[in-house]
């Protein structure tokens, strides 16, 4: 996404507008479009830091938004593109009565 917009082509954005989190085990690939298995879709950016390598991205999930369960993916989403998908480890377990936040960490290195 990156090279393609560096060449001018405009076809996505690249504002991560929102993540997903999920159940899937398969290593993420350069090939992945989507989650393996999502479970909650459009979550939020909440808020953001920025220097001049580093992305900061936070997110909150409510209780009530995310069922009890364990989880072990999640993505970054560029309106409907995915940016980025990444394995939870260790997996996190949900228990009822617990929001969620998640934090991510996006750096460009030479």
């Amino acid at each position: 996404m990156i090279i393609e917009r560096l060449s001018g082509a405009t076809a996505y954005d690249l504002e991560i507008t929102s993540a997903s989190i999920g159940t899937g085990t398969t290593a993420p690939t350069d090939n992945d479009t989507g989650l393996e298995t999502s479970v909650l879709d459009s979550i939020l950016v909440a808020s953001l830091t920025k220097t001049i390598k580093r992305l900061t991205l936070n997110f909150f999930i409510s209780d009530a938004e995310l069922s009890n369960g364990t989880y072990t993916e999640f993505g970054l989403f560029c309106g409907t593109q995915l940016f980025a998908r990444s394995l939870i480890t260790p997996s996190y377990t949900k228990s009822s009565g617990e929001d969620t936040t998640i934090e991510y960490i996006v750096e460009v290195t030479n």
